[in-house]
Order: structure tokens, then sequence, then C-alpha cells
């Protein structure tokens, strides 16, 4: 340290791009920090710190961490510890200069690999960006040596040292983690597809926060839904969604679509306090929604469309703006296409058109003149293809005839109003025509990335990066890639993530077979590389997504070309 301090020293007062002479590092005892990106100016973005605390150096509580589930738990929880620690070391960078703050990519209320904490070997690593403090245009020393020397040390300590209230803490964070991985493993062996736990607040604090509402009602399971399953070692009671179309019902601000909204996080581990931790849902459930005035190339859409005006093929279908109807039915057949087990669908969130159709519409537009087939006519089709609907419906009870269980939201209660149902449809039965026939399953398609990467993405430098704005939106370059309907990209950093993914694809000089194939590819990268090994660019700003979302992510690649694979 005395030699990175003289170091500083000796460029204080210089030119701000002095500061490259510190790339590097320097030890406070065992502990190491390199400064491994400078920035060349005031104003760009950002220079990059990593820590390494050696084991063997640390309070860490390693006779907690067995496997790669525990490893996941233990960086959670030091991101967690850290966080606020940097947030406090921003607040004391001086006023009087430009510079010196501290940053850090915010933790959300999932538990995600990250690149800001990881364990490699035997070694904590912890990544922060530093804003070099200047002087106007000049090495700011003193503001320097407190940044570097003092405050990133004191953020460190943090990490590396517990005492025993932190320990039990951790033991909580670990056994939440594997309990949810347990629960959610056990979904298929007893046919659900969705769990959620008495006990479990779903509400949130409000329409912009992911925290947990302080006066939410907890989850009671109906008794007619209720299942116990076992997770380490221990029987959690709940709610079980069976496999097949499920059905919740009930009126306006009622929880309806707050329970949805919990069961499409649930493929997810949640933090304790969370609410959700013992909601959990099958890995590949896709939350489905319109979207109008998206692109869709060369998609099989023969599933919901027939008949297209101009003599338009159904089977090989593109557009640059996509209807709001046209949008939702592409997605369900993008969810076929890779694979997908289970469709989560709002009704507040849906083409009305898409889902059903009334008795007076279907006196007027007659099923063989309308081009799009609703959902309600091919809900029937994808259950006998083995995929599932969670659907939530306040006002259309045409689904009622094919639903094989009712739930009912009433004053944040569930109750099971699967009798209910069948009475109503009973009294009031409908006289839906049968819709055309579904025809083959769909073709596959295979996405052309490197012509579209030449064609969209000459970067003047000759390098290309993905920065994520939000988790709406990812710019791949100059591009603009839009993720505002992917409700369950769920943080900033898998946006970015699925940025570098989408490049690092682009990039092979194979081009996969077909999507499976090219999401396949990725996978079997991160396995090898984690997600560091999507980009050149070593940063603590990448966290980890499911395949569906980069599924869905190059699907909405304005300009991609997809072949017949």
């Amino acid at each position: 340290m005395k030699e990175f301090r003289q170091k500083i020293k000796r460029i204080a007062g210089k030119s701000y791009g002095c500061y490259r002479d510190l790339r590097g590092g320097f030890r406070v005892g065992k502990t190491r920090f390199d400064l491994y990106h400078v920035q060349p100016d005031p104003t760009a973005p950002p220079s990059q710190v990593e820590i390494s605390i050696p084991f063997s150096e640390s309070g860490l509580p390693l006779d907690l961490v067995r496997d790669d589930l525990d490893r996941l738990a233990l960086c959670d929880f030091v991101h967690r510890r850290v966080f606020p620690v940097v947030c406090e070391q921003s607040r004391q960078a001086g006023p009087a200069r430009t510079g010196g703050s501290i940053g850090m990519a915010r933790p959300s209320q999932e538990i995600l690999a990250r690149t800001a904490v990881q364990v490699r070997g035997e070694t904590l690593r912890i990544r922060l960006s530093v804003a070099l403090p200047a002087d106007q245009r000049f090495v700011a020393g003193e503001a320097a040596e407190d940044l570097l020397l003092r405050r990133l040390p004191e953020a460190a300590t943090v990490a590396a040292w517990w005492d025993d209230g932190d320990r039990e803490r951790f033991e909580l964070h670990r056994k939440t983690l594997r309990r949810a991985r347990a629960l959610r493993e056990r979904l298929k062996e007893r046919g659900l597809v969705a769990f959620v736990a008495d006990g479990s607040l779903l509400p949130r604090k409000s329409g912009d926060s992911d925290e947990p509402a302080g006066d939410g009602i907890p989850f009671e399971s109906p008794e007619a839904w209720r299942v116990a399953l076992e997770a380490e070692g221990e029987e959690v009671v709940g709610m079980g969604v069976p496999a097949g179309i499920s059905l919740i019902v009930g009126g306006a601000f009622h929880g309806k679509s707050t329970l949805l909204h919990a069961l499409e996080r649930g493929v997810y581990d949640h933090v304790p306090g969370d609410g959700r931790e013992g909601v959990v849902t099958l890995p590949d459930a896709r939350k489905i929604r319109c979207e109008e005035g998206r692109w869709i190339s060369d998609l099989d859409l023969s599933l919901f469309a027939h008949d297209l005006p101009g003599g338009a093929d159904a089977r090989r279908f593109s557009t640059a703006s996509a209807s709001g109807a046209v949008s939702q039915a592409a997605a369900v057949v993008e969810a076929l296409e890779t694979g997908c087990s289970t469709l989560l669908v709002d009704e507040d969130a849906s083409a009305v058109n898409f889902l059903f159709r009334d008795e007076r519409m279907r006196a007027l537009v007659d099923v063989s003149e309308e081009s799009i087939v609703p959902l309600v006519d091919r809900a029937a089709e994808l259950r006998r293809r083995g995929v599932s609907l969670v659907m939530v419906a306040g006002a259309g009870g045409d689904m009622l005839d094919l639903a094989d269980r009712v739930l009912a939201m009433r004053g944040w209660r569930p109750f099971d109003a699967t009798a209910e149902a069948r009475a109503a449809c009973e009294k009031f039965p409908s006289r839906r025509k049968d819709p055309p026939p579904p025809g083959d399953a769909p073709r596959r398609r295979a996405p052309a990335l490197r012509e579209w990467r030449e064609r969209n993405l000459r970067a003047k430098a000759g390098t290309v990066h993905a920065r994520a704005a939000s988790a709406a939106l990812v710019r791949l370059g100059s591009f603009e890639l839009d993720l505002g309907a992917l409700d369950q990209v769920v943080d900033r950093h898998q946006a970015q993530a699925i940025g570098a993914a989408i490049l690092w694809l682009s990039e092979q000089p194979s081009p996969p077979e077909d999507l499976p194939a090219a999401l396949a590819l990725v996978e079997r990268r991160l396995a090898e590389a984690g997600l560091d090994g999507l980009t050149d660019r070593a940063a603590g700003e990448l966290a980890a997504f499911r395949r569906e979302e980069l599924a869905c992510a190059l699907c909405r690649l304005r300009g991609l070309s997809t072949g017949e694979a």
C-alpha cells in the first residue's frame, strides 16, 4: 500500500489521464485491490476495482458452505452486506470536487448469481466501480488517496469479518434459498406447476416497488388446493396449482393479479423477509402478454391464425408492427418453440380479442371469417400438448368450460370456486363453435445473428458493448432492444447480461441450427465460464437470466431474419 500511496502523490495535480499509472493494484494485509479499468476522463464511465479476499484471511462461515447453492447464498449475502456500506462511502465523497463516489450493482428481492460478488477457488471477489476524483481536469490527489486507501478497504472489511449475528443471518439466508430450490424440485413429481406456502405475504409496497407491503394479509390455501411438500427436512403446507388449466377469478382489487405476479416471480428464489420465499413456479414458466407494435420474423402462427388477408402464409408470418392480438399469439407460439411447459396470462395485460369472443360477437363474426383463433379455442389443444395455463380472468367467462380448477380471490383471500364455476357453466351454457384444426407442430427457425450484427452493429471503434438503461431497455452499441413486455426480467443487470449474451452469440463463427440450439450454446458457455464468459469487459454489472428471457429477447431483435431450420 505504501508504494501505491506514493504513486498517487506523484500524479497529484497532474492531468487526469495520469490516473492510468495506477493500473494494477495494492494490498492491505492479504486482501488485494486491483484497478483493472481506469476511466480516461472525469465524464467517462467510472473505473473498475476488484477486491480479492482469501478465505484463509477472513471470518467467512465456510463451514456452512457445502456446494454451489451455498456459495450462491454466500455471494448474495455478502453483496447485501457490502451494498449499503458502498452507498454510505459514496455519500462521503467530497462536494468540492467531481468524482469520488463508489458504485455497486443494486441487489433485488431475488437471489441471483451476479458478477458483483463471486467465489473463485479459495477467494471471495467483489467488484465495485469508482469515479476517480478530479479537481477540474486534474488528479485530486488527497481525495483519490481517501477513496482508494481508506474507503475501499473499509468496504472490504465489512465483507470479510462477521460476528455471531451475521452468521445466524447467513444461516437463515442459506436455508431459505435451499428450501425454495427443494420446493421447486418437488413440483413436477407432484403434478404441480406452482406452489404458494401458507403465510406468504404477496402484496408489494407500491406499484413501483418490489418490497413487501407492511400490512398484507397472509396467504392461506383453500382446503381443496392444499398440499404438503417436503423441503430440507421439513413439511411445507400451502396451495398447489396443478398442471392443466387453472383459472384465477374475482373482482377488481381483490388480489388476482397480485397472486399471478407472485407466481411469475416464483421462477426465482427470494430473500428472507420478502414474503414470497415459499412461492415457487416451474423454472420454465413464461408470462404471456399483449405487446402491440413488436417485431415478428418468419414465425409459424398457424396454431392461432388462418386465412390471413392478402393471402399471407400463416406458417411464415412476419411483421414490423404486430397488433395486440397477433403479438400475444406470437408470444405463445414462441414459448412452444423453446419447450415452455407453463403459460401465465393476465386478462388485464392481454388483447381481449386474443383471449375469447363472446356469444354476441360470435353471432356477428363467424369463426370461419376471423383470421385469429382466440386462446379459449386453443387452450384444450395446449393442454393436450402438455402445456399448462394459469390465467387471471375478471370479465370473460368462456374459459370456465375448460378450466380444471377455479380459484376465486375475495378480499385478498383465496377460495376454491370450481363447483361454482361448473354450476355457472350449466346455467349459462357456452355456444362456442368448433375452431379450425390446429395443424402440425410449429416449424423451427434459425436466427441469422451474424448477418444481423453486420447490418446493425457497425461501431466506429469496432467494439460494441451491452448497456442496460433499465430492466426494460438494453443498448447494443447504438441499437436499442425493448424488453419492456418481459415481466420476468426483474433486474437491470439481467437485461445487461441478456444483451451481452446476444452479442456473444452474434460473434460465433458457426450459427446455431435453430433457436433452442442458440439457447443451449449460451447455457454451455455459462456452465463453462460463468457470466464473465459472455464478454471480454469484466465488470460487476451482470446478473443471471433464464433461457426463456433470452429467447424472448432474440425474437424481439428488429431486423433479425430467421430461416427454416
